[in-house]
């Protein structure tokens, strides 16, 4: 048993490494290949809008990154990171969790969720380390409550694991809308009610859909990573202290899990993102135990469910059995 012993916990983290580049080139379609460089177009665009510095990927020893973060967590005052596969670099997170086993969790990527091998695949990585699951229907092209995926969600569920989906819009030119819709979710979460569904940066633009989902089932979760970039394109334009408020109404404190989506070098930790969003919630007025839930509680909840022993959080998250979400 691992154990993690401090209090904040960033729930959505990337490691970008040289194996990620190589792995999304492999990963995508042979007759999609041609659009990964509409692909990196649309990254850059995206970065230069938000006022970041470009992404610069350099081959370093896995020792030398792991530094690295855990520098970088320290310095934003972040005490666990929650580092999730991303393109082909799976065994560079398993070692960065080896690096800094007390402050580093990885979640894994399942190559084809629908297939005959995804069982499988998930037994060996949480063999291997990994203590939950990120999968991303509007990439990997699948609707989330196609049943072929079923066998997946039993053992995740079998397993206590935590699963977070991406749905919603994206950054990435290869994402197709037509499977990203956080609906798909509502069967997923109904028939595997004891599965934590977490949904990225709040449902990432369909914030109706979201919390309509939500609002079915009690084991529907949001985290707060990104920028957010989607509200501006919404009618609305919520602001983000909106958004923020909106599903505290909606879900409680209890539902949602702080997270940054840091990713890549010179950028490092999202420091802004921690303090803005920090600072809505200080506004709004929660209180200091939904403070505490939001920052790293519900997250240590999550994490205990399975092979790690969460200092504090021993007991299980009642939200997730009682079923009582009405409003």
């Amino acid at each position: 048993m691992k154990s993690l012993s401090r209090s904040v916990v960033d729930f959505h983290l990337h490691l970008i490494t040289r194996a990620t580049l190589v792995g999304r080139e492999l990963q995508a379609p042979p007759h999609k290949r041609h659009l990964l460089a509409k692909d990196d177009e649309r990254h850059r665009r995206h970065v230069s809008r938000i006022g970041n510095a470009p992404m610069q990927v350099v081959d370093e020893p896995i020792e030398t990154t792991a530094s690295r973060w855990v520098a970088e967590l320290d310095s934003a005052g972040v005490d666990v990171g929650t580092f999730y596969v991303t393109g082909g670099n799976r065994n560079d997170v398993l070692a960065l969790v080896s690096k800094a086993p007390r402050r580093i969790v990885g979640f894994t990527w399942i190559d084809d969720p629908c297939g005959p091998g995804a069982v499988s695949q998930l037994e060996r990585d949480v063999a291997d380390g990994f203590a939950g699951v990120k999968l991303y229907p509007p990439l990997q092209l699948y609707h989330a409550y196609d049943e072929r995926a079923y066998p997946l969600y039993e053992k995740i569920q079998e397993l206590c694991l935590p699963v977070v989906f991406h749905m919603g819009v994206s950054i990435g030119y290869l994402t197709d809308l037509r499977y990203a819709n956080p609906t798909d979710l509502q069967p997923v979460a109904r028939d595997f009610p004891e599965m934590p569904v977490v949904m990225a940066h709040f449902g990432t633009g369909y914030m109706r859909e979201a919390l309509f989902t939500a609002y079915h089932c009690h084991n529907v979760m949001f985290d707060t990573s990104s920028s957010n970039i989607w509200r501006e394109f919404l009618p609305a334009r919520p602001s983000l202290r909106d958004v923020f408020a909106q599903f505290l109404d909606a879900v409680g404190a209890h539902r949602i899990l702080f997270g940054s989506d840091s990713s890549y070098f010179p950028r490092g930790y999202r420091r802004d993102l921690l303090a803005e969003q920090t600072e809505i919630l200080h506004q709004l007025g929660i209180s200091d135990d939904d403070m505490a839930a939001i920052m790293g509680g519900n997250a240590r909840r999550l994490l205990a469910r399975s092979d790690l022993e969460l200092s504090g959080s021993g007991e299980r998250d009642s939200h997730l059995q009682s079923g009582d979400i009405e409003k």
